[in-house]
């Protein structure tokens, strides 16, 4: 993010943001449109407070997929 000072002078701050996570399975796609309105909020947000910055560039953009195991049991245990 970049912005310009009074004096002329740019300023510029990294910026983070995140999303929360999706289930994807064979029956649910990923939601390209959940992710992009989600990084679109917290940018806005971001910029309401009166900074005046800019997204200048996108340095690093990733994606983490994982494998959901749920939790379930694997063995009986006979009680008495």
């Amino acid at each position: 993010m970049s912005r310009q000072l009074e004096n002329g002078d740019e300023m510029r701050v990294p910026a983070y943001f995140s999303t929360r996570p999706q289930d994807v399975n064979s029956a649910e796609d990923i939601d390209l449109d959940t992710i992009a309105s989600e990084l679109s909020t917290q940018c806005d947000g971001w910029q309401s407070r009166g900074s005046n910055f800019v997204i200048e560039r996108i340095v690093k953009f990733t994606i983490c997929i994982t494998k959901y195991r749920p939790l379930h049991g694997s063995s009986i245990i006979k009680t008495p």
